[in-house]
């Protein structure tokens, strides 16, 4: 969520569980994935806190202002 006085009251939690009940309701998916950037510390909460785990780091994800950040990538199995 991009605007500050938006964050930390439930919104982005709250459309992470509906998203993962309709991928796994309606879509029949099996499991989900995600990429997050390393210093992204809100969104690695809001990911572990629905149970993704974390499966793996790219050391050159993303090339921000000349500087190359890691992603991580975190994996949920829905069952």
């Amino acid at each position: 969520i991009y605007a500050p006085e938006m964050r930390k009251i439930g919104y982005g939690s709250e459309a992470l569980t509906l998203l993962i009940t309709y991928c796994k309701d309606n879509l029949k998916l099996k499991s989900l994935f995600c990429r997050i950037l390393g210093l992204n510390e809100a969104s690695k909460r809001l990911f572990t806190g629905q149970k993704f785990i974390a499966k793996g780091i790219k050391k050159e994800g993303r090339l921000r202002d000349g500087n190359w950040e890691e992603e991580k990538y975190y994996e949920l199995i829905l069952n």
